[in-house]
C-alpha cells in the first residue's frame, strides 16, 4: 500500500521486500526490461520520505563525479574531497543505474560505496540507502544485434553482496 500511496505503480507484489530494504538499510538490486522505471523507484521513495539523494548512471559517470577532486592539504594527512556537481557525499539515498555497464575503473568506488558506505576508506556518514539497476540481458533479442553492449554481466562477488535482489515487474 505505501508505494500506490506515493504513486509507484506496478511494484505491488515486490513491496514487502522493497519495505525491508527500506527498513534494513541493506543494498538492493532490481533487475528488468528497459522502461520498467527500475531506477526511477528510489528516487519517487526519497521524493516521499524527503531525502537527499542522487541518480547515477553508471554506465556514463566518471570516478571524479562520483566522489569529487581528492585534495591533500599541506601539513595534513588527510584527503579532503571537492565536491563535483554529480559528487555523492551529503546523499542520504543513491541508486546506481546500469550497474553493469560501469567502468571497471568506477566499479570499486561504486562497490565500496554499496557495500561499505565509505569511498577510500572514508565514511559517507548521512548515506543510508544504496539501490543498483541493471538491465536482464536474457531478455533481449536472441541475436543480441539491437543491444549487444548491454550484454554485461556483474561478477558473482558483487551479486552475492545485494541482500535483496529483485526482478522488475514487467
Amino acid at each position: 500500500m505505501f508505494l500506490k500511496n506515493i504513486g509507484v505503480l506496478g511494484f505491488d507484489p515486490l513491496e514487502k521486500v522493497i519495505l525491508a530494504a527500506l527498513v534494513t538499510e541493506e543494498p538492493i538490486l532490481i533487475i528488468g526490461r528497459p522502461g520498467t522505471d527500475k531506477a526511477n523507484l528510489l528516487v519517487y521513495i526519497s521524493q516521499a520520505l524527503g531525502l537527499s539523494f542522487k541518480k547515477v548512471n553508471a554506465a556514463m559517470t566518471s570516478k571524479l563525479e562520483i566522489t569529487g577532486m581528492p585534495v591533500v592539504k599541506d601539513n595534513d594527512d588527510k584527503i579532503t574531497f571537492i565536491s563535483a556537481p554529480y559528487s555523492v557525499w551529503k546523499k542520504q539515498a543513491l541508486v546506481f543505474d546500469l550497474l553493469n555497464e560501469a567502468k571497471p575503473i568506477c566499479m570499486s568506488v561504486i562497490s565500496s560505496i554499496l557495500f561499505e558506505k565509505q569511498i577510500n576508506g572514508y565514511p559517507m556518514e548521512t548515506l543510508q540507502y544504496r539501490w543498483a539497476t541493471m538491465e536482464n540481458t536474457d531478455l533481449f533479442n536472441s541475436d543480441m544485434t539491437a543491444f549487444k553492449r548491454r550484454n554485461i554481466y556483474l561478477e558473482e562477488e558483487l551479486v552475492e553482496n545485494f541482500a535483496f535482489i529483485i526482478e522488475a515487474p514487467t
